[in-house]
């Protein structure tokens, strides 16, 4: 199985954060974020390939990184150099495919999340449904709901309505960006695409496919860390371990306001 960490976005909810460091580079604890994530997918031993996908205004940063990581991945520029011009993630995944291939099922996260589940749970659940599936878990406050995917569920987990950023929340299971998708979904993204569909938030595509084919929901109840924002990223590195240079961020954006 391959692996996509989405890191293309520009992080204009950080302020100047954004500016100088790409959000998925930002440490917590002992790593950036992104390292966390890739090492949490190496550590299923089931991940054959791993790309990050960034921008050309990111770009040199994760060359640099990915220089000291020392690990195997490969990193994908999709060119764009302003927020105004992205791409948007469904568009930056069909860019991935379009040079990996679809031949292959592909896990899919955004590069700002953290999670504490074991990420071969997910990859055991995707083998036994033999179809699409997402991440998710039980949320009831309609205010974290309107921020994320959000999946109303049958009695074996399958999708049976999802919404992206919903102003009326109609399900209690949030879904985060951390996707299966089989060869045959990520073929259908540019019928998706083509067709003039929402190209920014993934939740978008998760709502087409699970109009059209099964898609199952792996239900997680561990902590999930999100990084939206500076106060989440305080919280974040509260929750899991501050770094120095955190620290010489937030002293730095201090001194600003």
């Amino acid at each position: 199985m391959r692996a996509l960490i989405l890191a293309a976005g520009f992080g204009t909810r950080m302020g100047e954060l954004s500016i100088t460091t790409a959000k998925p580079l930002l440490p917590v604890a002992d790593k950036p974020i992104a390292e966390h994530l890739a090492d949490d997918l190496f550590a299923t031993g089931r991940i054959s390939d791993l790309t990050v996908i960034t921008n050309e205004y990111y770009n040199e940063q994760f060359v640099a990184w990915e220089k000291r990581y020392g690990r195997g991945l490969r990193l994908i520029n999709d060119g764009v150099l302003s927020n105004e011009t992205r791409l948007g993630a469904i568009a930056d995944i069909r860019y991935t495919t379009d040079i990996i291939g679809t031949g292959e099922a592909l896990f899919i996260m955004a590069g700002d999340n953290l999670f504490e589940f074991d990420f071969s749970e997910i990859i055991d659940f995707y083998l036994e449904k033999k179809t699409d599936v997402v991440a998710a878990y039980r949320q009831t406050d309609p205010v974290r709901l309107r921020k994320t995917g959000v999946a109303k569920l049958d009695a074996d987990n399958r999708i049976v309505m999802f919404q992206e950023k919903p102003r009326e929340p109609a399900g209690e299971y949030a879904v985060p960006c951390i996707y299966i998708l089989t060869p045959g979904s990520l073929a259908l993204i540019s019928d998706y695409i083509d067709h003039g569909e929402n190209t920014d938030a993934p939740g978008h595509f998760i709502k087409w496919l699970s109009s059209r084919k099964p898609v199952y929901a792996f239900i997680f109840d561990t902590s999930i860390h999100c990084v939206g924002d500076i106060e989440s990223y305080e919280q974040t590195c509260r929750a899991l371990g501050k770094h120095k240079q955190y620290e010489n961020i937030i002293d730095e954006r201090r001194k600003n306001i």
